[in-house]
């Protein structure tokens, strides 16, 4: 993301795990300012690629076995906020609406600032070519369904999905057959899925294999999600 403020010790590491064969994006003037807001004099995610200001346009540079990708990001004068018609009961008043850009209009009704939208498309697209088939995403049309991967340990896997198809008076469409993509850490592969999309009981979960470019990748498809839903994946030595 977009963090002006961002501490010497956390650019560092940073640049360490680029060194060691980690892609990078870097969006905007990130880590110009430090943890206290205050301007850092010497900026560790610029040095290391021997640039003294940030990139103009886009730029990829590489370190040690790894790559970092500069965009440019300009803010505007109306930082891409969003307005929208208050609702009695809602938890974002209009004043609100002044202050911050993530507002429910904007991310979960699907009107997001049409210059903050054609961004967030840039940074997916180049995301996706930075990590070829180590990626794991959603296939197909839920834009309205994110979703998180917590490796527990060896044996598990965690994802945990949220449906934000929700309307201020609280009507919910739910989201169904979300296609996904999972690359499974190496050295391991799946031994069971289980899955629940409505708090309920976890039902196991066909799936199928492949592997592309040395990249264990599960491909499956949940049934419906209403808010949230939570998938299991059991993981053994490959």
């Amino acid at each position: 993301p977009y963090i002006p403020l961002l501490s010497l010790e956390k650019q560092n590491a940073l640049v360490e795990f680029v060194n060691k064969g980690g892609c990078l994006i870097v969006l905007g003037a990130t880590g110009i300012k430090d943890q206290y807001n205050l301007a850092n004099k010497n900026i560790p995610l610029l040095e290391a690629v021997q640039l003294s200001n940030y990139p103009q346009k886009k730029e990829s540079k590489y370190i040690g076995s790894g790559k970092i990708l500069f965009i440019p990001l300009q803010i505007p004068d109306n930082k891409f906020l969003t307005k929208y018609e208050q609702k009695e009961g809602t938890t974002f008043g209009s004043s609100m609406v002044d202050v911050f850009a993530d507002v429910p209009e904007a991310y979960t009704r699907d009107n997001i600032n049409p210059e903050l939208r054609a961004k967030l498309e840039l940074i997916a697209e180049e995301s996706v070519k930075l990590l070829g088939s180590k990626i794991t995403k959603i296939e197909g049309n839920n834009k309205f369904v994110e979703f998180s991967v917590m490796q527990k340990n060896d044996e598990h896997l965690l994802i945990h999905f949220v449906n934000y198809h929700v309307t201020v008076d609280g009507d919910i469409t739910p989201a169904t057959d979300i296609k996904t993509q999972i690359a499974i850490p190496k050295g391991l592969s799946i031994k069971n899925i289980t899955y629940s999309g409505e708090l309920g009981d976890m039902q196991k979960l066909e799936y199928e294999n492949k592997k592309q470019d040395g990249v264990n990748l599960a491909i499956f498809t949940f049934p419906k999600l209403t808010i949230y839903g939570l998938a299991k994946i059991e993981l053994e030595e490959d």
